[in-house]
C-alpha cells in the first residue's frame, strides 16, 4: 500500500529545495557586482594594510553556504606589487545576514604569489598591520593553498622560492596558530607549525620548520645560476621573537638554525688542490671556502665581496664533501656557531664566531683550516658590518715548521713539542 503521506512529505521537500535554489539564483542575479566589488576592495585594503584591488569577477553565492568569490585579486604597497591571487573565497555565517550584517567565518586564499623585497636600504615592500586591524577585520579560520612565496634580497642578489605552500590558521582573540604548515624549498618537501600573539602591546611570534632532502644544487643556484651540484641537504629552525617592526623581531631573534648534508659534490673548482697551494690560498681566501659552511644562518650575505661565486662558476675541477653541518644558537638577534664545520677528501674547516643580524655584522667570525686533531692549521677572520667588512689575509699558525702541505698530512704535533689548541670537538670528522 502506498503511503501518500510520506510521498507529500517528500514532495514538499523537493520544492522547498527548488524555491530555495530559485530565490538563490534571483538574489544573486539582483546583486550589484560594482558595490560588492568596492565594499571586498575596501574592507580587505583596511584588514591589509595595503592596497587590494579586484580585477576578475565577483560572485555570491547562497548554496550550500553563503559566499563571496573574488578572482584575479592585486595587493600592492606604496605602489610595489605584493601579491597576487587567483581566486578569493569568503564563507560568510549565516545568522548574521538575517540581522543585515556581513561576518566571514573562513579566508581562503587560492593561487597566491607573493613576493617580499628587502631593498639596499633594509625596508621591506611590505608593511605589518596594526594589531587593531588584524583583530577586528580577519576571520577565525584563514587557508592559503597552492601559492608560492618569492623572497629577493636586492642588497645581495640573493633570491630563493617557497612553492606549494598550503597553511591553516586559526584566529581567536588575537591568537594566530598555523598548523599545518606545508612548503617545498630548493626541491625539497618541508613542514612546520607558528603561531602569532596580538592580543598585547607587544605581538609575539614562532615558527617551527624542517625541509629534508632539499637539492643543494637548487640552494647554491640562488646565488650563482650556473652553479652545478649534487647531494641533498637538510635544515631546521625553531625561532621566536617579539615587537611590531622589522628591527624589533630581528633584535629580539631566539632559537636555533641548522643545516646538514652528506656526499655532496660541488662543480666549479677544486678545493682541495687550492688548499694544499699556500700561495694560491692566500690569494682566494678562507672566507671564500668557509662561505658554505654560513650558508645556514647567513643565507648569502656572507659571500658578498668574497670569490665565492665565482669560484662555483670556474671549470677547474670539484670539490667532493663527506659533510657539512652549520648549527647556530641565536640570542637577541646574534647568531652564535655551535657546530659548523665540513669535511672535503682531504681537509676539514670549521668556524667559530657570531654573526649580529642586529646590528647587520660580523662579531670576531673565524673560518680555520683544521689538522687531524682539531688544531687550527690556518685561519682568517672577519669582522664589521655585513655591507663592508674587514676580511684579514688567510694566515698560517706560527708555530707552524716544514711544507704546508705535509702540516696538514702528518699533524701539527709531529712538528713541535708544544700542545696545540683544540679548536674544534665537534660532529664532523676528519677525512
Amino acid at each position: 500500500m502506498v503511503d501518500i503521506r510520506r510521498h507529500a512529505r517528500w514532495l514538499w521537500l523537493l520544492l522547498a529545495v527548488a524555491v530555495l535554489m530559485v530565490a538563490a539564483a534571483v538574489i544573486t542575479s539582483l546583486v550589484d557586482e560594482s558595490a560588492l566589488r568596492a565594499q571586498l576592495e575596501q574592507r580587505g585594503s583596511a584588514a591589509l594594510g595595503a592596497e587590494l584591488t579586484i580585477e576578475g569577477p565577483v560572485g555570491l553565492g547562497l548554496l550550500p553556504t553563503p559566499r563571496l568569490t573574488a578572482a584575479s585579486v592585486q595587493l600592492t604597497s606604496g605602489g610595489a606589487r605584493v601579491a597576487e591571487i587567483e581566486v578569493i573565497r569568503l564563507q560568510l555565517a549565516v545568522a548574521p545576514l538575517f540581522r543585515g550584517r556581513v561576518q566571514v567565518r573562513r579566508l581562503e586564499l587560492d593561487g597566491a604569489e607573493i613576493r617580499i623585497v628587502r631593498d639596499a636600504s633594509g625596508h621591506y615592500n611590505f608593511a605589518i598591520p596594526e594589531q587593531t586591524q588584524t583583530q577586528a577585520e580577519l576571520p577565525p579560520t584563514l587557508s592559503l593553498t597552492n601559492s608560492v612565496i618569492e623572497v629577493l634580497n636586492e642588497a645581495s642578489g640573493a633570491r630563493f622560492e617557497l612553492s606549494e605552500l598550503r597553511i591553516e590558521a586559526q584566529v581567536h582573540e588575537g591568537q594566530w596558530t598555523l598548523e599545518p604548515v606545508e612548503l617545498v624549498m630548493f626541491d625539497g618537501r618541508g613542514h612546520g607549525r607558528g603561531a602569532a600573539d596580538f592580543s598585547a602591546d607587544v605581538p609575539t611570534w614562532s615558527l617551527e620548520v624542517q625541509v629534508d632532502g632539499f637539492e643543494l644544487e637548487a640552494a647554491l643556484q640562488a646565488l650563482e645560476p650556473d652553479a652545478r651540484a649534487t647531494g641533498q641537504m637538510s635544515f631546521a629552525a625553531e625561532l621566536s621573537a617579539s615587537g611590531g617592526a622589522w628591527e624589533a623581531i630581528v633584535d629580539s631573534l631566539e632559537g636555533s638554525v641548522s643545516l646538514h648534508g652528506k656526499t655532496l659534490t660541488v662543480q666549479g673548482t677544486d678545493l682541495d688542490a687550492r688548499l694544499a697551494d699556500y700561495d694560491s690560498t692566500r690569494r682566494f681566501g678562507l672566507l671564500d671556502v668557509g662561505a658554505v659552511l654560513l650558508a645556514g644562518p647567513i643565507g648569502l650575505v656572507a659571500t658578498k665581496g668574497t670569490e665565492f661565486g665565482r669560484l662555483l662558476s670556474a671549470a677547474d675541477g670539484q670539490t667532493e664533501f663527506g659533510e657539512v653541518i652549520s648549527t647556530w644558537t641565536i640570542r637577541g638577534g646574534v647568531a652564535e656557531a655551535d657546530d659548523v664545520a665540513a669535511a672535503t677528501k682531504e681537509n676539514r674547516l670549521a668556524a667559530r664566531g657570531r654573526i649580529d643580524f642586529s646590528a647587520n655584522r660580523f662579531d670576531d667570525l673565524t673560518i680555520m683550516l683544521l689538522d687531524a686533531q682539531g688544531c687550527a692549521v690556518m685561519e682568517q677572520a672577519v669582522t664589521g658590518p655585513f655591507s663592508d667588512p674587514e676580511i684579514e689575509e688567510p694566515g698560517a699558525i706560527e708555530a707552524m715548521l716544514g711544507p704546508f702541505t705535509e702540516l696538514l698530512q702528518r699533524g701539527i704535533d709531529q712538528f713541535t713539542d708544544e700542545k696545540c689548541e683544540v679548536v674544534y670537538e665537534g660532529s664532523v670528522a676528519h677525512p
